[in-house]
């Protein structure tokens, strides 16, 4: 019985990852509609392209990195995805959530980069 609670947890682990992602995505897509999202474009490529786009400060490359390898191991690896994967992926996902630039921030701000250049 602990076996299958124990997967059972893994299972759900797994699950809200991709769910966090989605919101991420939608996150990222209404501020930048013209981003190009799965399934047109990986996972990384998107996060590569809206680190440039529409988060501030640019996040590191070694932190999408490391994002984009919790979510392929949660969505495809067959191995155990624990609960220390699952809260190193949900922390990433908040730094990254933390990083989205908004589109209702004042024009005359201190930090002109702080304002969406979406292409």
């Amino acid at each position: 019985q602990q076996d299958a609670s124990e997967r059972n947890l893994g299972f759900q682990f797994r699950a809200k990852s991709v769910d966090h992602f989605i919101d991420l995505k939608e996150s990222l897509m209404s501020l930048c509609f013209l981003l190009e999202a799965p399934p047109v474009r990986s996972i990384r490529d998107f996060l590569m392209s809206a680190r440039y786009q529409a988060l501030n400060p640019k996040p590191g490359r070694a932190l999408i990195e490391s994002y984009c390898d919790l979510y392929s191991r949660a969505r495809y690896d067959p191995s155990a995805y624990t609960e220390a994967d699952y809260f190193r992926f949900l922390e990433i996902h908040h730094q990254l959530l933390d990083l989205i630039v908004t589109k209702d921030l004042p024009l005359d701000t201190d930090s002109p980069e702080r304002q969406v250049k979406c292409s």
